[in-house]
């Protein structure tokens, strides 16, 4: 499984910072967080993404989208983010873990460059 999440931090992430993010995911997990979804219109979901300050990338993505999407939402504990799913019941199915690396990639010129950590779960 390849998880993304979008940054609103200033910090530069290096792999030095994996090992403290891999401790916070194992709090996660082990608090077995339900994970709720929730579908919305385009126009709603962009409203909430200005509200968490991610209207920059995001906000662009749903823009491409048609008029009339469905856009569906993962919240886990405090977490929301947009997400075409599925996902476990909990947190505390999640049983095995790994970060592997970080990357910076938009994929779309005119934006700015985006952080991803790459791992993998079981």
């Amino acid at each position: 499984m390849v998880s993304t999440m979008t940054s609103i931090w200033k910090h530069k992430l290096v792999p030095e910072d994996l090992p403290k993010i891999e401790a916070e995911m194992s709090r996660i997990v082990k608090e077995k967080l339900a994970y709720r979804k929730s579908i919305d219109g385009t126009s709603r979901s962009t409203r909430f993404l200005r509200e968490l300050n991610m209207k920059n990338y995001k906000v662009e993505l749903i823009n491409d989208l048609p008029a009339d999407a469905v856009i569906s939402a993962y919240k886990q504990g405090e977490f929301t983010d947009l997400c075409a799913g599925p996902h476990l019941v909990s947190t505390g199915k999640v049983k095995a873990f790994k970060l592997q690396s970080i990357a910076g990639h938009t994929g779309v010129a005119t934006i700015k460059m985006l952080q991803r950590i790459y791992g993998t779960a079981f």
